[in-house]
């Protein structure tokens, strides 16, 4: 804990220290939402709201620097353990430097340091490739987020002293449904771009080598055991540009921890016959094979343009998949959105998976947008688990604007 804060300190100073001597770019983004849950069989209304605030900085022409953080507080109903109130977390999302140097031949290096996206193999829902992360948003890897949380909420006086340590020592355990983003399950056809955003601690240094391969190595020190153990990770990939007629892009890389003990390998390619395609698999070894680990990732998109007298009309079509071959277990993400003019929006999203407590769930979701300009939208949304509604079921309407 101690490190982190040094770390996080560290990485503020450094970012601002940038950001004070550059070309500064501020925005963010303001959301309201209100709605209706049910939530393991708890029905109750609630509201949130969000800020993120960002800046965005050109220290020169080869040295960037962004700094991004997001406060959310959520309204929280009286439960049999606790009192109503509401429940916030103020996150640092990102804050790192890039820089470009001069290699050679007209190329240039990349560096990256600090809390950074980044985006590994193919895939926008699953991804087997994302050794980093995880592959399914359904089960996600556990991550410690570089964070600051508060409540007012409080534990009621009546209940015993065995039930009172329990809850104090899991003091989520009475605030689950707070940390169940359930809305995540129902996209809009904008909101797909929230996907494969996270970040963590790292540095990346990548090389070209010509106009067809990239070497890239990350370090990802232990600043959040939870997702990098207690030794880190690190690892490398190397991405090939093809331009195919079928296949354009193709990478492959590993990760290494736990002192290189646990060693994961990927290998992905991309392309488009008539369909935008991609396929990723990646392999898990633990001293030997781990062959529960061993996932398939599949992705068609296409994006149709029907043209009207006055106007466009868009059509986007996404399905996904995630198998794991030797374990008999898949996932399946299904999206179509239909856009009648350049401010209307509407879709439907669709997930087959099995989650960490080996439940099948089926999540239909359904959303529409209306943007009243670049800047301000309102949108409504549903989820549903289809086998038992009462289990997971959200209504939201919200308003957010961009500055």
């Amino acid at each position: 804990m101690v490190i982190k804060k040094i770390v996080l300190i560290v990485a503020v100073f450094v970012v601002a220290i940038s950001v004070s001597f550059a070309q500064v770019r501020p925005g963010g983004k303001i959301s309201f939402s209100s709605g209706y849950a049910s939530l393991e069989e708890n029905k109750f209304w609630y509201s949130s709201a969000e800020t993120l605030a960002k800046l965005d900085a050109n220290v020169s022409s080869s040295v960037k620097a962004y700094l991004e953080s997001t406060c959310s507080i959520l309204s929280v109903p009286e439960t049999d353990y606790t009192t109503a109130g509401f429940a916030g977390t103020v996150t640092l999302s990102k804050a790192y430097v890039k820089a470009r140097l001069p290699w050679f031949n007209g190329f240039s290096t990349r560096m990256n340091a600090g809390k950074q996206p980044v985006s590994w193999g193919y895939g926008l829902f699953y991804n087997a490739g994302d050794l980093i992360f995880g592959s399914d948003p359904v089960n996600q890897k556990q991550r410690a987020d570089t964070s600051f949380s508060f409540s007012s909420v409080k534990i009621k006086s009546n209940l015993s002293d065995e039930i009172k340590k329990s809850l104090l020592e899991n003091s989520n355990s009475s605030l689950n449904f707070s940390n169940q983003n359930m809305s995540s399950f129902s996209f809009s056809s904008s909101s797909l771009s929230d996907l494969r955003i996270a970040s963590d601690w790292a540095f990346c240094f990548a090389v070209p080598i010509s106009k067809i391969i990239t070497i890239e190595a990350i370090v990802l020190p232990p600043i959040d055991s939870a997702l990098n153990g207690s030794f880190g990770r690190f690892g490398s990939r190397a991405q090939f540009k093809i331009d195919s007629v079928v296949i354009e892009n193709m990478e492959g890389g590993f990760i290494s921890s736990d002192k290189m003990n646990t060693n994961e390998l990927y290998l992905a390619l991309d392309g488009t016959i008539f369909f935008d395609y991609n396929i990723c698999s990646s392999v898990k070894f633990e001293d030997e094979f781990v062959k529960d680990e061993w996932q398939i990732s599949t992705s068609l998109c296409k994006n149709f343009t029907i043209r009207g007298d006055t106007q466009e009309q868009t059509l986007t079509f996404r399905a996904e998949s995630l198998i794991k071959p030797l374990e008999n277990d898949f996932g399946i993400f299904g999206f179509l959105s239909y856009s009648p003019t350049e401010t209307t929006s509407f879709a439907f999203s669709y997930i087959n998976s099995k989650t960490s407590e080996d439940e099948r769930v089926h999540y239909l979701g359904i959303s529409s947008e209306w943007k009243m300009n670049t800047n301000f939208s309102f949108n409504l949304q549903g989820m549903m688990n289809l086998v038992n509604p009462q289990k997971a079921t959200l209504i939201t309407a919200g308003v957010a604007c961009k500055f």
